[in-house]
Order: structure tokens, then C-alpha cells, then sequence
């Protein structure tokens, strides 16, 4: 986990990238902080997605475009990022990523992640990262584009 914070320790960006080898939620000790009592929540239609799409399809999308198998767990994947609205577009994002790249350029490993914004698609490849691929993903409430990108990293 990556944190920015500004002069008034108020947080204005964050990002958590998960290491090679390690999938989010892949150990019972993770789903009991919170993932349990939501799946118990969830409608058959919102488990029926979350098992075969997120599951299934959408490992299959990044496999394909990557060319490579496993690729949430053999890159540094990148689970989620944001950067505060009134901060966009001064470093914070770039500075982030800039520590994980150091990282993963240690070990040769890839850095990957997915977008569903064209927009945010963009920003990730004046960062370095390559797009591999486009996919509509489907959903029972509403469809959502897909774009798979990587950074390749060199030792």
C-alpha cells in the first residue's frame, strides 16, 4: 500500500499493488476482514458475477492480451489507485508508481493493471505503460469496458 499525503497529513492519493505471486483475497484471513459478510450479502446474480467474471472471464481477458498465464499473479499488480480530484495532474499518481517501478525493476517483474476508463487508459501510458488489450466485460447491471495494460520492467 501506497500512500500520498500532503503538508497537512491529509491524504491526496493512494494505490495498492499486490507482489508477484499473491492474488487480492487468496487467503481466508483476508476475506474475514469484510469480504465474507459481503459475499453473504450478495444476490445469486452478484456471486454468479464475481465467480465467473471476475473469477474466470476477466483473468482470461488478461491472459490473452499479456500472453502470458497467471498474469495477476506473476506481475506487480496494481488493485486499485486513486489521486484526489484537486491534486490530479501534479506527480502524485507518477510518483507513486515510480516507487513500485524501482521495485519490480529489482526482480525484471512486470507491472500490470486494468482500467475501465479510456481517459485513465491514457494517463497510464504517458507512464510507461503499454496497452495490450480492450474487452467489454459483461455484467447483469451494466457492461464495462475493459483496458489491460502493462509496464515492462528490465534488471
Amino acid at each position: 500500500m501506497y500512500a500520498a499525503i500532503d503538508e497537512d497529513n491529509t491524504l491526496v492519493g493512494f494505490a495498492l499493488w499486490i507482489p508477484p505471486g499473491r492474488v487480492p483475497l487468496d487467503t481466508e484471513e483476508e476475506r474475514q476482514l469484510g469480504f465474507n459478510q459481503f459475499w453473504e450479502k450478495l444476490s445469486p446474480e452478484g456471486r454468479d458475477y464475481i465467480e465467473n467474471v471476475l473469477g474466470k472471464e476477466f483473468p482470461k481477458h488478461l491472459e490473452e492480451s499479456f500472453g502470458f498465464a497467471e498474469a495477476e499473479k506473476s506481475t506487480y499488480w496494481c488493485n486499485f489507485a486513486m489521486v484526489r480530484e484537486d491534486y490530479q495532474n501534479k506527480g502524485v499518481a507518477t510518483a507513486i508508481f515510480d516507487l513500485v517501478y524501482a521495485k519490480a525493476k529489482e526482480t525484471g517483474t512486470i507491472m500490470a493493471l486494468a482500467t475501465s476508463l479510456e481517459k485513465t487508459s491514457k494517463i497510464y501510458q504517458s507512464m510507461g505503460f503499454e496497452l495490450k488489450g480492450f474487452r467489454v466485460m459483461p455484467s447483469p447491471w451494466k457492461d464495462w469496458p475493459s483496458y489491460v495494460l502493462l509496464r515492462r520492467t528490465a534488471i
